[in-house]
């Protein structure tokens, strides 16, 4: 008889392993700065111009010895400040970013805020 428990329980376990929801992407709370690329190249060996969405994000999130061929190159996140949303391409490192934190271009950081007078701005972001 206990081994019929053991079993029962055993199964529930596998059963609710089984039918639970896959994770998504992870999700982050930091600051949101903003910077003039100008069609410089980012971190990625991308130009970046102003009105691109892209983003840079900290270094921690940069794997690869090159970073021109870095896996992070392209991806996109999902920023959310104050009920809007947009995505972006991460195609540059911030080395000046905390952790969690993002640095759009100036067209982007606009989109999101109304203007670029404050300058940093707390965000929530997926991705990665």
């Amino acid at each position: 008889m206990a081994g019929l428990a053991f079993l029962t329980v055993i199964s529930s376990s596998l059963v609710a392993m089984a039918t639970a929801a896959p994770a998504g992407p992870a999700a982050y709370s930091g600051s949101m700065t903003y910077n003039p690329y100008n069609g410089n190249l980012g971190a990625c060996g991308r130009p970046i111009n102003n009105g691109d969405s892209t983003v840079a994000v900290a270094p921690k999130f940069f794997t690869a010895g090159n970073p021109g061929n870095d896996p992070i190159c392209g991806r996109t996140v999902t920023i959310t400040y104050n009920g809007k949303s947009a995505t972006a391409q991460v195609w540059d490192k911030c080395p000046g970013c905390g952790d969690n934190d993002l640095d759009a271009t100036p067209d982007l950081f606009t989109r999101m805020v109304g203007s670029l007078d404050p300058g940093r701005v707390n965000v929530q972001w997926t991705g990665i």
